[in-house]
């Protein structure tokens, strides 16, 4: 069997040759360890992404027969999502917060991993309608006309953006700067683009220069770089 049958037969609860060894990622410390070490090149460290040949490699040397990141390109996470928000820190910098699921997790930003859930926001249809119901209230943006427009007077709507707004794109890779202190979540600026950002892994001050590492639908992650000239 190949990987793509035997994630299959366990998805369906069906018998198969051996279950699969699946990862989900690397921690980049892990990475950046393992390089020091002599386990792996540098590059690999410096340069893995989910779904790249480095990818790919790094999950033959160790044994995986594939990431789990690279079964589905749906986005399965909520749209819009929750604004991501701190409720308490702790002595040992872990902290307590609202993630972008709606659900109060615990996480430290020492670790990269799945953090321990405490609470969820969604518990049934009267959470739903109360918290999230009013966040699909979007659909009002595709009749917005520029003002001082005139009855009668015809305009191209945007089926994604109201009028007279600007599309703006980031890349994986961009270099910016961070506007407001990422705790992990903030804004950073890419060239004229203003983005809401999420850290990876640690917090971030106002003015650190930041490299784009991955986009997820309207998630874009970021990590600290030094100067380059």
């Amino acid at each position: 069997m190949n990987d793509r049958e035997r994630l299959r037969a366990v998805m369906n609860d069906e018998t198969c040759d051996r279950l699969p060894v699946v990862h989900f990622g690397f921690w980049r410390k892990a990475l950046e360890k393992w390089a020091e070490q002599g386990f792996i090149p540098e590059e690999w460290a410096r340069e893995w992404r989910d779904g790249t040949l480095i990818d790919s490699l790094l999950a033959e040397k160790l044994g995986f027969d594939f990431n789990w990141n690279n079964c589905f390109c749906l986005k399965t996470s909520l749209m819009p999502e929750f604004e991501e928000d701190i409720i308490e820190k702790y002595p040992d910098g872990s902290y307590k917060t609202l993630s972008h699921e709606g659900v109060v997790v615990i996480k430290n930003p020492e670790y990269v991993t799945i953090p321990r859930e405490l609470d969820h926001s969604l518990k049934g249809r009267k959470e739903w309608e109360e918290l999230y119901l009013p966040k699909l209230q979007f659909l009002s943006g595709l009749i917005l006309v520029p003002s001082g427009a005139k009855q009668g007077t015809e305009f191209e709507v945007s089926m994604t953006v109201p009028p007279e707004s600007k599309t703006v794109g980031v890349n994986v890779g961009d270099l910016g700067q961070v506007i407001s202190t990422l705790r992990p979540t903030g804004k950073a600026k890419f060239g004229d683009c203003i983005v809401d950002v999420v850290a990876e892994a640690e917090f971030l001050d106002k003015g650190t220069k930041v490299e784009i590492m991955e986009i997820h639908g309207n998630r874009v992650v970021v990590k600290a770089v030094e100067n380059r000239s």
